[in-house]
């Protein structure tokens, strides 16, 4: 199912998860012929963050799975929350819990990172680059981003602050020079 082998061996003990994955893998090949690596990390992901989900409820969650209509990572985690519930929902909830269909432009994302830029203006030309993580949590809360790529909106928001205040330089400081330091370096 496109898990790693280290991954699958660490499985082989807990049986539970074992037959949870079979039971997914059987569901999901009533969908689809065959199935490819990325869709079996990514019922593997599910199948290992369940507790005791309501089979019909796993039934329609793995088919959109396998059917493409839930792919994305956000949409993967709230289709677990949901799996997680333990109540039988339909399809209708699904597509709504879940994001299905829902797609957000990255115009819909730089108009989201402008705003919040443009309210924290202040603390970034204080902090720099160190508001990094502040701007990518208030851009994430936003309602309107719920479905969006949590990799794209941070690849966006790095473009931002390295086009406006320059690349973070990621070279390691050189280590002091100590001679009895490189004296037992070179011991070893």
């Amino acid at each position: 199912m496109g898990v790693p082998e280290k991954k699958a061996k660490q499985t082989l003990p807990n049986l539970a998860l074992c037959q949870m994955v079979a039971d997914i893998k059987a569901i999901a090949l009533q969908h689809v012929g065959d199935i490819p690596a990325a869709l079996g990390k990514q019922l593997f992901e599910i199948a290992s963050k369940m507790k005791s989900p309501a089979s019909e409820t796993l039934q329609l969650v793995v088919e959109m799975v396998a059917k493409g209509e839930i792919s994305s990572t956000e949409q993967t985690t709230a289709a677990t929350k949901l799996l997680n519930a333990g109540a039988v929902v339909d399809r209708a909830s699904v597509v709504t819990d879940c994001g299905v269909g829902v797609t957000v432009s990255e115009a819909t994302i730089t108009s989201v990172i402008e705003r919040v830029w443009a309210e924290n203006q202040a603390d970034i030309d204080a902090k720099g680059h160190g508001m990094n993580g502040a701007v990518i949590t208030q851009v994430r809360a936003d309602a309107g981003l719920t479905w969006a790529s949590g990799k794209l909106v941070s690849e966006m928001i790095t473009a931002k602050f390295n086009a406006a205040l320059g690349v973070v330089d990621k070279v390691p400081l050189p280590l002091p020079h100590d001679s009895s330091c490189s004296h037992a370096l070179l011991l070893v």
